[in-house]
Order: structure tokens, then C-alpha cells, then sequence
């Protein structure tokens, strides 16, 4: 990851998109999960869990340039956003379609291993034992995910984070998922921007549902911040300026991202190093 943003109230009433364009893509974000695929989560004739097949149901072959973190109550907001960068020419990854598949996951595992046909119900221990597995290998793939993409945004609203509601002129984030997100993003390695191969310069070349907590029970977990912040408004001005250019590659997709780091303060010598792998010569 080469950076984390905090998007300040985020409102996505300017984000112009339908109710089926919301449904597309969120069937298309759940398409890769099959609740067949029991078996591959077992390994041989132990009842003995795959994590990595677990984590290939969820994570099937992503390659994204943006990962987006926000509470679940926000998903359909969310999805306008990732529409419209997804318009810009991005790939975007939305964290909320891997909560929906651990939930179903979950139940696949629990009917397999924790029900008790006797007594029609669910063994205590032995759920807490799943969720805590599931929810820990499925963690450690977001973070793998968060760390494969160049920006994570975090979209800061009343449900996302909490001010001076648990502690006076404090804020608290509201889901453990974002916490450990936003924890990850603050202390994880630092990469480079990508680099796109554009045949067109290569003569230059010399060579080659997480569940929201009930309001029954709900934990306030520290707000660790983003390393930057931007206005929503600047947001909402980036990505229109983007509908403008007409971007259709990846390296116009690229370079108009650098305006949106620009706008977030991102010095220009971290941005100096050209988005080609053949940059031309001069």
C-alpha cells in the first residue's frame, strides 16, 4: 500500500447511480462464493479447517488498485463510490463483500461441525472456536488485500466513527473490522505507486456483513486515524474532473489518481518517480 486517505463526511448524494447498477455489482462482487465449496474447506478426512481455501472463496484472484473501508450501514453509498471509480478506470475492492461471505461461511461450518441434532441447537464452545478462526483467517487476508493495493480509503461518517459518544471530544470507530484495517494501513509497509507497461512508450525503452454489533452490545475501539485527510467535497470535485478527461487506460487511470494525492497534500517527491516502466528518455 502506498497510502492511506481519510475521506471527511462522506455523502455520496452528488455519486449519480441506479439501484440496478448497486444490485450488479453487488451480485457481481459475490459471485465467486459457492456455499458447495464445503468440502474445499476441509482438509482430507480430518475435520480439520483450509485456510487457504477459505481464503481463496473470499479473495478469488482480486487484483485491485483501491480498497475502500467503511461500516456496513454505508455499503450502498459505498458502491456508488466504487461505481464511479471504477468509471475513472480504478478496481476497487469493498471490504463489506467479504463480511457477507464470512457470515455465510460461518454458517456453512457451524451446520457441519457445531449443530446438535438432538437438541436442535448450536454447540457454545464450539462457535465461539469458528468465529474466531473464520473471523482471524479472513483478517489476515484483508490485511494481505490492503497491502497488495496502492490507496485505501477510509469513508469517515455517523456510522464509521463516533464522536464524543463514548468518551467527551474523543472518536471511537464503531466495527473491529475497520479498526484492524485502519491499524494495518498505519503500521504496515509502505510500497511504491504501480507502474503500468503502455506499449505505446516502449520504443523509448532501452531494454526489456461483517454483522454491525447489536446496540445491545457495542465496544468502542480507538480511532488510529489515516495518514491523510481530505474534505469530501474535494472527493466529490476529483472524481468529477476524472468524468471530464474521458480516461479509458490504465495509466491515464493511474495519473489521474496522483491528482487526487495532490489534493490529499502528498508531497511532489513522493510522487516523482514516473507511473512507466519505459519512461522516455530525454
Amino acid at each position: 500500500m502506498f497510502v492511506d486517505i481519510g475521506i471527511q463526511n462522506f455523502d455520496a448524494r452528488a455519486l449519480n447511480h441506479s439501484s440496478s447498477e448497486i444490485s450488479l455489482f453487488r451480485k457481481k462482487s459475490n459471485a465467486a462464493f459457492n456455499r458447495e465449496k464445503l468440502q474445499s474447506f476441509l482438509l482430507g478426512s480430518e475435520n480439520v479447517l483450509n485456510a487457504e481455501a477459505i481464503v481463496d472463496a473470499c479473495f478469488p484472484e482480486v487484483h485491485a488498485d483501491v480498497f475502500l473501508s467503511h461500516a456496513h450501514r454505508d455499503e450502498e453509498d459505498v458502491i456508488k463510490l466504487a461505481l464511479s471509480l471504477e468509471k475513472l478506470g480504478l478496481n476497487v475492492f469493498v471490504d463489506s463483500c467479504v463480511w457477507g461471505w464470512a457470515d455465510e461461511i460461518l454458517r456453512v461450518i457451524d451446520e457441519e461441525f457445531c449443530y446438535k441434532k438432538t437438541s436442535q441447537t448450536f454447540d457454545y464452545d464450539l462457535r465461539n472456536r469458528t468465529t474466531s478462526n473464520v473471523y482471524m483467517i479472513l483478517n489476515s487476508a484483508l490485511q494481505n488485500m490492503i497491502a497488495s493495493t496502492e490507496l485505501l480509503l477510509f469513508l469517515q461518517t455517523n456510522n464509521s466513527v463516533k464522536i464524543g459518544e463514548y468518551v467527551k471530544n474523543k472518536t471511537h470507530l464503531s466495527s473491529p473490522w475497520i479498526f484492524s484495517e485502519l491499524i494495518f494501513a498505519k503500521l504496515g509497509q509502505r510500497t511504491k505507486r504501480r507502474r503500468v507497461k503502455n506499449y505505446a512508450f516502449e520504443s523509448y525503452a532501452s531494454d526489456s456483513k461483517q454483522t454491525e454489533l447489536n446496540k445491545s452490545f457495542e465496544v468502542a475501539f480507538p480511532n488510529p486515524g489515516s495518514r491523510y485527510e481530505l474534505a469530501n467535497n474535494e472527493l466529490q470535485q476529483w472524481i468529477h474532473q476524472g468524468y471530464e478527461k474521458n480516461i479509458s487506460d490504465e495509466f491515464s487511470a493511474l495519473t489521474h489518481l496522483d491528482v487526487l494525492y495532490r489534493r490529499a497534500g502528498i508531497s511532489s517527491d513522493e510522487l516523482s518517480e514516473s507511473r512507466l516502466l519505459f519512461p522516455p528518455k530525454h
